[in-house]
């Protein structure tokens, strides 16, 4: 990519180019999870999880020695504009187990200034599983969606709109699920103290002002639950992410198998089985069937 890319970086600090970036850059330490700045639980609990593997790699100081600098390399390489490179180093880090949101980030940003904008989706993506309401990665994956809008628009004469998802998934996007199911005990909790209280409560307005925020504990509390309920189902779902530029969807696991039209780069499928090279998958608009497998990402 050139100078004039919408994703390059200045070569300054990064704090520098953040502020004057449109495109929001790498994170640089590979154990600085953001829910250690008070972001996100779902964060902290995928930085202790980094923190554990760091912590089984102490007893093998060459596999912990070989996990920073695979990260530090493959940052020198980004920024050296080197983003074949960048990306060897991030995908090996994967390969070795370190499933973290600095990560998948990185590897996001890299994809997305090469402009393999379905590969920086799907990470992205990956990101915000790892770390719900990730402020980078959800700058950057709308960026990511609008340039690939553009450029479907200038090579077909129509851009793809991702469906949104359904509202209860779009309202606790940004809450992980173990916040979910922490508020839900919590208030579950509130609302059996408050009955108590209530009932040993002697003066009228005290009775009654416990006899309004019963219900609404309530209401929150069933509201947390559901919210648990959906998110928890949403993640298990296997979900991909299209890579290239647009894949076939076909009828039966074979190249010569009758086509059902073609999904769009970018575009989300739910994974519902696979067969020798092909996977067989339902795209957001109802539509099944099989397509190679090379040509979707799992998230």
């Amino acid at each position: 990519m050139t100078g004039t890319s919408p994703f390059a970086l200045s070569r300054g600090s990064e704090a520098t180019a953040s502020r004057r970036a449109r495109w929001r850059p790498p994170t640089t330490p590979l154990a600085r999870v953001r829910a250690c700045s008070g972001r996100t639980v779902g964060s902290l609990l995928a930085g202790v999880l980094l923190l554990g593997v760091l912590v089984v790699s102490a007893a093998s100081p060459a596999r912990a020695d070989t996990v920073e600098q695979l990260f530090a390399s493959a940052n020198r390489a980004y920024f050296a504009g080197d983003l074949p490179g960048a990306v060897r180093g991030y995908e090996r880090l994967l390969e070795l187990g370190i499933d973290d949101p600095d990560v998948t980030y990185n590897l996001a940003t890299a994809h997305a200034r090469r402009g393999a904008y379905g590969q920086a989706i799907r990470y992205y993506e990956r990101t915000l599983r790892l770390a719900p309401g990730h402020e980078d990665a959800l700058h950057n994956v709308r960026i990511v969606r609008d340039e690939l809008g553009r450029r479907q628009l200038q090579r077909r004469g129509q851009a793809s709109v991702e469906a949104r998802p359904p509202l209860v998934e779009s309202l606790v996007e940004s809450v992980s699920v173990g916040a979910l199911a922490l508020a839900f005990v919590v208030l579950e909790s509130l609302f059996f103290l408050v009955l108590l209280v209530r009932r040993n409560a002697r003066g009228e307005t005290t009775r009654l002002a416990l006899a309004v925020a019963a219900p609404i504990v309530a209401l929150l509390a069933v509201a947390s639950g559901a919210g648990y309920v959906v998110k928890d189902r949403a993640a298990s779902r296997s979900e991909a992410i299209v890579v290239t530029d647009q894949t076939e969807l076909r009828e039966g696991p074979d190249a010569r198998a009758a086509s059902r039209g073609n999904i769009v780069e970018g575009a989300r499928v739910t994974v519902l089985g696979d067969e020798g090279t092909f996977a067989r998958v339902r795209a957001e608009d109802g539509r099944e069937g099989w397509v190679h497998r090379g040509d979707v990402g799992e998230i």
